[in-house]
């Protein structure tokens, strides 16, 4: 290629462009669309003077074209994007070896066709210009290509092009951030679906390519299967980008054949099993990323043997336990140590301490037990990534050391204790929280301005909070709960402060007093609000302008007067709202029932009056049993975020809650987009409670206790089946309890205690699993298991007898044996003598009748009627001896 000018160069050339190509480009320019002007320099005769062209200086004719995206971080803002057609005339450019129309925009037209009739290209790029469909198998044409980037243009797909690995002369391939995932034919008989397996590729491999090939990047695809063993064959490939994909199963062992290799890639897929010890032959290997895997085994001295370039070491996120011989000694200066959730514990490794250059470090989750070693932290003061977070460190940090160089500094969840530590001004995100750090907060809070995203919860930190927070133009996220905080918070002038962009504030669990501060209410981006658990008084704020607002917290504290109704009109996308544990009251407004997406309302232990409001099944998120686990998280939209080596990192606020649930306060993170929730408990209700209710086929917990409900539990309470927790206790409902409730199959609390409940207890299902009688202590009107009062009637399942106590059954038996034998003898004994009394001849045949006979059979008549008597009375006793035993046994 001869020596090459353009627009820059000074002077006349003395070879000017050809005319054929110069109608070539203005024609191209007429498609397109150019609204800063970028292309204006297209005019005059002389095309290679053009912004963008390149000439030949030997020739004449045009061998470059460079139209890339200037901007550094194009947005949909940006003018810099070229739109539009490609004009057809672009062929006419005959010896054009260099075409870049990346980071434009081309609103998913499909790539021109004709581009294959460039055959003089070596390097293409069309990355990120928003192209889309398949790739035209005319580039196949491209035989002299060396360099193509197709990556992140709108997701061409779905078919690999089969010529691709034809091309004998390509020494990079970047497809990444695609959508490759159909099947892969025009190999014969050869096809297989590009989204299962890889192992294929081999064949369409032609030798000149496994010789030349240097950048094969397939990253952010659907690939699936095992990373095949002919990738060792590619002796002169220096990059190898496979992450973002659906990899499975072992490693090769042959990767370790790639002595030219520098950059491996491999992380974020399902790979198993050990990292190969033939990794250790990689001499020229810069980056080691297999992290976000499921690797497991032993890493030690071996896979590093011969490893003398390394500068990134990314194994986060696997089950590897790191164990190198004490006298090891790396012939490596790591930047990027990125070690999280593998086994290095519980000594700091002693071979970080040879390493001084790294930049980032990553061994959160490391089992690290031990205090932090001086020869550490005086390695550490370049960092710019720091985290630690989630192990069981000890001690202080020194005096002595300052973060002055770190943006992101993450030790939450550790044994740390003294004052906060001394950090500069360059920190963006700061997470201290869950440990035991005490002082107060102006070392950290004073003149930071750059701060974007502070979790200080968890701590012994008190004092007050300091005004400069008000001076926090940038500031996102702020999580200052479960301290010792006191005081009122800061009452900033919107005016001056430039607040607006907080996603979160977190003040819960600390012993603030005062108003919650009206500025608080002009946060138009504000998503969360938690100011639970303090000493807040006054009424709630207006929240009208946060329109965002998912989570509003505002529970224990001593907030009067009633619930605005701008809840329900304005903030629209509310989630979770609890106002639990105050002095509110009033009627629940209707206006709540506009709260489609509510998953928890609590407004339990207040003074709101009135009937349960019909709208309780408004809520659509309550009436769905479509529950899918999302992390519920703020990212800030500030765009701050740290980007290395091909990893980005990008500060979050963890959301959680504290729910009431099965009569327990139970705290809710990770799964906290599950739950649903409905609490009114411990207020002034009456009436009866709707029917609606039981639409809420979502709902888990459903608490109504300690009200003045009366009339009878919903009959078609067991529509309800997602249920788990259900409290209708301390009211005044009756009647019978819904047959309906043992259709409630994850029911493992419940509690219908002190109403006037009647009846039988229903029975089945999970009913047999909820024991305790206390469940419905209060009742006297139920009966039936697991009381011990039972029904009239009792029978055994499955049997038409009726159900017998075989209790003392000989005694009772033997009971009504000897009344039986008494009642036979009375009737016996005065139908005989009652004969004689009536028929005068049977008694003189029997008795005689003269005088002194008739004395003695009068007398004979006295002396058995008072037997008689005495009998009776014994049979009296004894019946009610046998009814009594009889009744104590429920019968």
């Amino acid at each position: 290629m001869g020596i090459i000018h353009s627009a820059a160069a000074a002077g006349d050339s003395s070879a000017r462009c050809k005319g054929n190509e110069r109608a070539a480009l203005l024609k191209l320019k007429q498609g397109l669309i150019d609204p800063s002007g970028r292309l204006s320099s297209w005019a005059g005769d002389d095309c290679c003077r053009w912004r963008g062209v390149r000439c030949s200086n030997r020739t004449g004719h045009v061998i470059q074209l460079r139209l890339r995206n200037p901007s550094p971080s194009p947005d949909d803002d940006d003018d810099n994007f070229l739109s539009g057609e490609i004009s057809p005339s672009l062929p006419e450019l005959k010896h054009l070896s260099y075409l870049d129309l990346s980071r434009n925009r081309f609103d998913g037209a499909s790539i021109p066709r004709f581009i294959g009739s460039l055959t003089s290209l070596r390097y293409l790029n069309l990355s990120d210009a928003t192209f889309g469909g398949t790739i035209p198998h005319q580039l196949g044409n491209l035989s002299r290509l060396q360099y193509l980037d197709l990556h992140c243009s709108n997701y061409l797909g779905p078919l690999l092009p089969s010529w691709l690995f034809n091309i004998s002369n390509l020494k990079s391939i970047d497809l990444s951030f695609n959508q490759f995932q159909g099947p892969i034919s025009g190999f014969g008989n050869l096809a297989f679906p590009f989204s299962a397996d890889i192992s294929n590729f081999d064949k369409q491999l032609s030798g000149c390519v496994r010789n030349s090939l240097q950048v094969l990047n397939l990253a952010n695809n659907a690939l699936g299967g095992a990373v095949p063993d002919w990738i060792g064959e590619l002796r002169n490939l220096k990059s190898l980008h496979l992450e973002d994909n659906l990899l499975c199963c072992l490693i090769p062992p042959s990767l370790g054949t790639l002595s030219s290799l520098s950059f491996l890639y491999l992380g974020n897929n399902m790979l198993q099993g050990p990292i190969p010890e033939s990794f250790g032959q990689l001499s020229e290997l810069i980056v080691l990323d297999v992290g976000f895997n499921q690797l497991s085994g032993i890493v030690s001295d071996v896979h590093f043997s011969n490893v003398t370039k390394l500068e990134a070491l990314l194994l986060s996120s696997n089950s590897l336990v790191l164990r190198f011989s004490s006298s090891w000694l790396p012939h490596f200066q790591l930047k990027n140590i990125h070690l999280g959730s593998c086994v290095l514990g519980p000594q700091f490794p002693a071979w970080l301490r040879t390493q001084r250059m790294f930049s980032t470090m990553d061994m959160s989750d490391a089992d690290i037990s031990a205090a932090v070693p001086d020869w550490f932290w005086n390695s550490s003061s370049r960092v710019y990534y720091f985290k630690l977070s989630h192990n069981h460190i000890r001690g202080v940090i020194p005096d002595t050391f300052t973060f002055k160089n770190a943006a992101i500094i993450d030790l939450q969840s550790n044994q740390f204790h003294g004052s906060l530590p001394l950090i500069g001004n360059g920190v963006s995100y700061l997470y201290l929280s869950d440990n035991s750090f005490s002082g107060d907060l102006r070392p950290i809070l004073n003149n930071m301005t750059d701060l974007w995203s502070v979790s200080l919860s968890r701590n012994h930190i008190s004092g007050t909070i300091p005004s400069s927070i008000c001076e926090m133009q940038m500031l996102e996220v702020l999580d200052l709960s479960s301290n010792l905080l006191s005081g009122e918070i800061p009452r900033c002038s919107k005016v001056t402060t430039g607040l607006g962009f907080f996603s979160v504030l977190n003040l819960a669990n600390n012993n603030l007093s005062g108003t919650i501060p009206q500025w608080i209410g002009t946060e138009s981006f504000l998503g969360s609000l938690h100011l639970n658990n303090n000493s807040l008084h006054g009424g709630i704020p207006s929240l009208e302008k946060c329109t965002y607002l998912y989570i509003l917290d505002l529970g224990e504290n001593s907030l009067k007067g009633s619930i605005p109704p701008w809840i329900g009109e304005s903030l629209t996308h509310l989630k979770m709202l609890r106002l639990r544990s105050n002095m509110l009251g009033g009627i629940i407004p209707d206006q709540l029932g506009l709260l489609s997406e509510l998953q928890v309302l609590d407004l339990a232990g207040n003074n709101f009056a009135g009937t349960v409001p019909h709208w309780i099944a408004n809520p659509s998120a309550m009436v769905s049993t479509d529950k899918r686990i999302t992390e519920f998280f703020v990212t800030p939209d500030s765009g701050n975020t740290v980007d290395y080596v091909g990893i980005e990192l990008t500060a979050i606020y963890q959301e959680s809650l504290l729910v009431t649930i099965k009569g327990r306060d139970l705290e809710y993170s990770n799964t906290l987009s599950l739950v649903m929730s409905m609490d009114l408990s411990a207020n002034d209700l009456h009436g009866q409670i709707p029917d609606s209710i039981t639409d809420l086929v979502g709902l888990q917990s459903l608490n109504l206790s300690g009200n003045r409900l009366k009339g009878s539990i919903p009959r078609k309470i067991g529509n309800l089946q997602q249920l788990e927790s259900l409290d209708l206790s301390k009211n005044l409902l009756d009647g019978e309890i819904p047959s309906s409730i043992s259709a409630l199959n994850y029911l493992s609390y419940l509690n219908l205690s002190y109403n006037k409940l009647s009846g039988r207890i229903p029975v089945g299902n999970q009913m047999q699993t909820l024991t305790d009688p206390t469940i419905y202590a209060g009742n006297p009107d139920l009966c039936g298991t697991p009381l011990t009062k039972k029904c009239t009637g009792d029978e055994v399942p499955g049997s038409d007898e009726p159900v017998l106590d075989t209790r003392n059954s000989d005694e009772s038996e033997t009971l009504w044996c000897f009344i039986g034998m008494m009642i036979g003898f009375v009737v016996g004994f005065w139908t005989f003598w009652g004969i004689l009394s009536l028929k005068k001849a049977w008694r003189i045949s029997y008795v005689g009748e003269d005088e002194g006979d008739q004395a003695s059979s009068s007398l004979a008549v006295i002396h058995t009627a008072r037997a008689t008597k005495t009998l009776l009375k014994s049979l009296s006793k004894s019946l009610h001896l046998l009814f009594k035993e009889e009744n104590g046994r429920g019968e």
